[in-house]
């Protein structure tokens, strides 16, 4: 009994350090990139040695993985939420709006493009995330908007979907545009996109809520 609270402990401050490994390391690839920010970068900020940092990340490639992967799942817990914190089909597009537009605040423009092509597996993650997660999500966002009768019925969910995904990747990885034309650029698709698919009664209630 006393192996197994040994054990368990020993796992939890493990998986603290890792918690906290992957929090600083997120801090230094934002502020230098994943080119170069280096794991003696996420050592120092750490207050550890880089033996000790290889101990738990056998390399930057794993350990940008997980940074990549802190993202992924934090956004697939907004997903989840999201449905519950919106009263209807509108504000929660809108509320999902409002999180994008949130990371593309602390993305540097050339960070998505690193990830690509030095880190396949962590971009992997991100592919996944917005084919396998993002994506039905818009369509559930859709299938309630009708439901609840604040989107037309007759517009093509799928092929609207993939043209705001479309979109949106342009927003993010496209590193010819500053911040202010990446948001200008998303804020315009949300815009056609909503008024695109909302009824006369989508639309009145949209422009006296918001």
């Amino acid at each position: 009994m006393m192996q197994e609270c040994s054990i368990t402990y020993n796992e939890s401050i493990s998986k603290n350090h890792r918690t906290r490994i992957i929090e600083n390391a997120r801090c230094v690839f934002l502020r230098k990139g994943f080119k170069n920010g280096s794991m003696d970068d996420v050592a120092l900020i750490c207050g550890m040695s880089k033996k000790t940092l290889y101990r738990f990340f056998e390399s930057k490639g794993e350990l940008a993985h997980a940074v990549v992967e802190k993202f992924v799942l934090k956004s697939e817990q907004f997903l989840r939420v999201c449905p519950c914190i919106s009263p209807d089909a509108g504000s929660e597009m809108n509320n999902l709006f409002k999180y994008i537009s949130g990371i593309l605040n602390i993305l540097p423009l050339s960070l998505c493009r690193e990830i690509r092509k030095y880190y396949p597996h962590a971009w992997k993650l991100v592919v996944e995330f917005r084919e396998k997660k993002l994506y039905p999500f818009i369509i559930q966002n859709f299938n309630r908007g009708i439901s609840e009768n604040m989107y037309q019925a007759g517009f093509d969910k799928e092929k609207t979907s993939w043209f705001y995904l479309w979109h949106l990747n342009i927003a993010v990885e496209d590193t010819s545009l500053n911040m202010e034309k990446r948001h200008q650029l998303l804020a315009h698709v949300n815009n056609c996109l909503l008024k695109s698919i909302l009824n006369v009664k989508g639309l009145k209630k949209m422009y006296l809520t918001y």
